[in-house]
Formats: C-alpha cells, sequence, structure tokens
C-alpha cells in the first residue's frame, strides 16, 4: 500500500512498484488548492482519473481527505459521495 498525492503519475508510479493498493490524500482546502493553480473542478476531475485507472488495473483504492476536521463538510462530502460511486475500497478521515 502506498500513500500518494491525487496525481496521476502518483498513482502510475505505484502501479509500476508492483503494490497491492494505493491510498489517494487529497487537499481540498481552497487556499491549498488555490497555491496548486487548480480549481475543486479539476481536482475532482483528477481523482476520478486515478481511481478508475487504479480499478481498472485491479488495484485496492483508497481515499482520504487531509485535515478532515478542519475541512468544510459539504466539499468533504461532495469527495466521499464520488469515491463511494466509483466504487473505492476504503474511504478515510485522515487528521
Amino acid at each position: 500500500m502506498t500513500h500518494v498525492r491525487n496525481r496521476l503519475e502518483d498513482v502510475e508510479e505505484s502501479i509500476s512498484l508492483g503494490v497491492a493498493g494505493v491510498n489517494i490524500l487529497c487537499n481540498i482546502d481552497e487556499e491549498r488548492l488555490a497555491s496548486m493553480r487548480i480549481t475543486l473542478d479539476d481536482y475532482v476531475e483528477d481523482l476520478i482519473k486515478a481511481v478508475n485507472l487504479l480499478k481498472q488495473v485491479g488495484l485496492e483504492a483508497r481515499v482520504s481527505v487531509e485535515n478532515y476536521w478542519q475541512q468544510d463538510a459539504r466539499r468533504a462530502m461532495r469527495i466521499f459521495k464520488l469515491v463511494d460511486k466509483l466504487g473505492v475500497d476504503r474511504i478515510g478521515l485522515a487528521d
């Protein structure tokens, strides 16, 4: 199991290492996303691609929201509902 950023290249690198699964750590903080020059909508699209890739190659897919307790609950629930529909194996609330 590797723990990676929500970046397709990180997921691809994990796959190439032969891991059994990947935990994608999501940062949904508005200021942090702005500093990364990405919108939440674009971030979500990247997450969809990453989870779909993991499911396509048959690896365990986990998704956690970083600093969950300090985040906007609506934004977090958007992520959780999405990844539930995508069929992730585990959802986490990272502190």
